[in-house]
């Protein structure tokens, strides 16, 4: 994504509080202008995960992360996958 210097994947853009914010596997971007952008550090994930699609969820004041995470990918018959939710 230009602005920032990295490979943006499975992007989810909302607008919150003044600001754009794009989440992508595994990473936030927020910024006020698109032009821009200031990266937000998150909880670290267990090394060995596989992370995908994230998506925002609004709650009246509240803004959350959710995304998916696992140890398998999702096809395989042992696949992990669990949600997370993070407060942002």
């Amino acid at each position: 994504m230009a602005g920032t210097g990295t490979n943006v994947r499975d992007p989810s853009i909302a607008y919150f509080a003044g600001k754009f914010w794009v989440a992508y596997t595994w990473g936030v971007y927020w910024t006020t202008d698109l032009v821009n952008f200031h990266h937000l550090v998150l909880p670290r994930i267990e090394a060995g995960t596989n992370n995908w699609a994230p998506e925002w969820v609004v709650d009246g004041d509240n803004v959350y992360l959710l995304a998916s995470a696992g140890s398998y990918e999702i096809w395989d018959s042992k696949a992990d996958y669990q949600g997370l939710l993070v407060s942002v």
